[in-house]
């Protein structure tokens, strides 16, 4: 696979370190300091691919224009720095470097011009909003630009399960884990990380990212919508070793609005995201009923993993 670049991409919001708690800083009393969370852009609660991503500029973010009127079938002609957006009724009129935007007839200041990274114009939320006359809410706390629906569907709404046998050997050693309870499992769903986030018949899996403590130490940052107040045990499945379990490393446990973050430590496999480069799938101990008392396993591609 391409490999993926593992840095720290920004600081840990003032909200996640609050949730997280204080103190002296130390190896004995962690402290997630610092996330790699790409802000992602989702259009009726499935993300939208672009080969550039939202960005925050001084409190406003910053979305890809082209990659958002497109999937609501608008049309983008552009003139030198203008750009003229039109879906049905609703226009927008743009100038690259101007914080001046004509929207449905009415000018209107931005907080922060239209701009050019890589080729893709970046514009104001507030534009595709009220320009284009559509539900957008920026979400803080998950780092994600809602587009229209915020309904997240089932992950069997939107995916195919495929046979689980050619995954068996993943699980040697621990057979256990490929049971569902009347027998083994015959299905999986294999998530890639752009699929999310999904639910099972339980919980919301809004994303998985990588954290940092203190000491530069990685963790695991998966954040769900649960009513549990902890999610089961992890296992990473790897082609090369048996699979390995991991529990939680409990930094908090304090639900916002229902969302939990949660972080598991690399300990077990290393401590270090070259270790974690290893492993193939996640297995997050969840499962999807698909028909009558048959039930799909899912497992998660791991995004981080790559060759060279």
């Amino acid at each position: 696979m391409k490999k993926r670049r593992l840095a720290v991409l920004a600081a840990a919001t003032a909200l996640v370190g609050s949730l997280i708690g204080g103190g002296a800083a130390s190896a004995e009393n962690p402290r997630i300091v610092s996330v790699d969370m790409p802000i992602e852009v989702l259009f009726d609660a499935r993300k939208l691919a672009s080969d550039v991503k939202p960005k925050l500029v001084d409190g406003t973010v910053l979305v890809p224009l082209r990659v958002i009127a497109e999937k609501m079938d608008g049309t983008i002609v552009l003139n030198g720095n203008n750009i003229t957006v039109t879906k049905g009724k609703s226009k927008i009129e743009l100038t690259i470097g101007s914080k001046t935007a004509v929207m449905n007839g009415k000018t209107t200041t931005l907080l922060q011009a239209a701009t050019v990274e890589n080729g893709r114009t970046l514009v104001p939320l507030r534009v595709i909003s009220e320009g284009l006359n559509v539900a957008v809410e920026w979400d803080g706390i998950l780092k994600f630009v809602w587009v229209g629906s915020k309904e997240v569907p089932s992950l069997k709404d939107v995916k195919q399960a495929v046979d689980f046998k050619p995954y068996l050997p993943y699980f040697k050693g621990d057979e256990i884990l490929t049971n569902s309870g009347s027998g083994t499992y015959q299905k999986t769903f294999v998530v890639d990380s752009s699929e999310f986030p999904f639910k099972d018949d339980v919980n919301t899996y809004n994303r998985m990212d990588i954290a940092f403590d203190q000491n530069n130490h990685p963790y695991l940052q998966t954040i769900i919508n649960s009513r549990a107040s902890m999610p089961s045990d992890y296992y990473y499945l790897s082609s090369q070793t048996p699979a390995v379990g991991y529990g939680l490393t409990y930094l908090t446990n304090i639900p916002i609005k229902g969302v939990h973050f949660y972080y598991n430590d690399l300990k077990k496999i290393g401590g270090n995201l070259s270790s974690l480069s290893k492993i193939n799938f996640f297995d997050i101990r969840s499962s999807i009923m698909i028909s009558s008392n048959t039930y799909a396993k899912i497992m998660i591609k791991n995004p981080w993993r790559y060759t060279g």
